[in-house]
């Protein structure tokens, strides 16, 4: 029994490797970062993207400098309400805490911001904050990897075809004066015969 065919083998894992990743294609992170709250009136900004609408989860823990405001905001409804004195329309927010678990429905993709400032007690304090972020949406990344892999194997399963039909090796006719074979790629041995000879 002969063994399978190289191309076929590496179709065979490419496409494996696509299928794979399909679920991942449709969640990302988490993500884990520490953030640093400067002492004084300053804040820190964690900026991320969402290709999708989606299921966002974020969970954060205050691990030095006591408790912290947070609150989730679309970028650009963000620095309207800091610069330019736009009504506050946070689509989440708490002054004051040392742990949160937030899960919320996010309706569209965008640019979105995770913000941290000093709690009423802490302006003067030095604050670090361990969060984590991930969302059950859209993963660009992960479902163009796998779209490319089922895609490169489908190529190389008609590559790999077609190397193996050329390579096949074809039958030999041998035709005697007056003979005509009775159908393609059969071999008429005439010799002897008297409908062969002149």
């Amino acid at each position: 029994m002969k063994g399978i065919p190289v191309p076929f083998i590496v179709a065979g894992i490419l496409c494996a490797i696509g299928l794979g990743l399909l679920p991942a294609s449709f969640h990302w992170g988490p993500v884990n970062y520490v953030a640093s709250v400067p002492s004084g009136s300053f804040i820190h900004v964690v900026q991320f993207e969402m290709y999708s609408g989606g299921i966002l989860n974020i969970e954060y823990e205050v691990s030095s400098g006591g408790s912290v405001s947070f609150a989730l905001w679309k970028h650009g409804k963000f620095w309207d309400w800091r610069y330019n004195g736009a009504p506050f329309s946070a689509m989440y927010s708490s002054d004051s805490g040392t742990f949160d678990r937030i899960k919320m429905q996010v309706s569209e993709p965008g640019t979105y911001l995770i913000v941290f400032g000093h709690g009423p007690e802490n302006g003067s304090a030095l604050q670090e904050v361990r969060v984590s972020y991930e969302a059950d949406a859209l993963n660009p990344f992960a479902l163009g990897v796998s779209i490319g892999a089922l895609a490169t194997g489908a190529v190389v399963v008609v590559i790999g075809a077609w190397i193996r039909g050329k390579n096949r090796p074809r039958a030999t006719v041998r035709l005697e004066r007056g003979t005509r074979p009775s159908s393609e790629g059969e071999r008429d041995d005439l010799e002897g015969s008297p409908r062969g000879r002149v």
